[in-house]
């Protein structure tokens, strides 16, 4: 927009930083997307009981949030470094916390896992936050 041009009725001005209206939204696709992945490897050990028996949920579980940061990482666009880690940590967590809780009703694992898986992906999910970021380039 330059100076002197007139707004049309549903135009509006960004503010620095601000995503133009209909962009992607990529904290909820991050979430979306981890969530499907730690509730699918839930239900692969509820199916297949050998995954579990071989302790594979926390090495599944640490790939998936590190999937989620980087998914966050690459798609957030006008994120500070430290924003981008945030939320990859926050989607990576979120997901997690929900899968997990997925699995202490289905009686795969026991409560105190909850927070510990949750935290574990938190960490991970930042990590794939800040590898995103860096990937695609700060530009703030």
């Amino acid at each position: 927009m330059h100076r002197g041009d007139s707004l049309k009725s549903r135009e509006r001005v960004l503010f620095p930083g601000e995503s133009p209206p209909g962009r992607s939204r990529p904290l909820l696709q991050a979430v979306t997307l981890g969530t499907i992945l730690q509730g699918g490897m839930v239900a692969a050990g509820h199916f297949l009981p050998g995954l579990q028996e071989a302790n594979l949920y926390p090495i599944i579980g640490t790939l998936i949030a590190l999937l989620t940061g980087l998914t966050y990482g690459f798609a957030g666009h006008g994120n500070t470094l430290f924003g981008s880690a945030a939320r990859g940590a926050f989607a990576a967590g979120f997901a997690a916390a929900l899968a997990i809780s997925a699995a202490y009703l289905l009686r795969q694992v026991p409560l105190n896992r909850i927070g510990v898986a949750a935290m574990t992906a938190a960490v991970t999910g930042l990590v794939g936050g800040l590898l995103g970021k860096l990937r695609t380039g700060i530009r703030e």
